[in-house]
């Protein structure tokens, strides 16, 4: 049984390895500002990329209540925060770029 254990484990630390090099490919890039604009709507703002695009800035502004436990037991909290997506599209419409971020 130990023999076993010690045989796996340099299988999960490379399968770990593995794993952390692994990146994902946002679903946006590649696709069209038009296709942004069918499914998202018009953008809130646009300006140049300074490489012929533009960037298109959508803001999100996100509302919800969680349950926190306090010192005084639990308690509603607000959630109350912005995100902010930028898609960078390139001068023939394609979205070469896309940053998230939460304000």
């Amino acid at each position: 049984m130990r023999k076993a254990t010690l045989a796996i484990i340099p299988l999960v630390l490379f399968l770990f390895a593995l794993g952390s090099c692994v990146s994902f490919k946002d679903p946006w890039v590649g696709q069209t500002g038009e296709q942004l604009v069918a499914k998202q709507g018009a953008p809130d703002s646009k300006a140049a990329d300074g490489h012929g695009g533009e960037v298109w800035v959508y803001v999100d502004h996100v509302r919800n209540w969680t349950r926190q436990m306090t010192n005084h037991g639990p308690a509603d909290v607000l959630n109350d925060y912005y995100v902010v997506h930028q898609y960078y599209i390139d001068s023939t419409g394609v979205i070469y770029r896309h940053r998230q971020n939460q304000q």
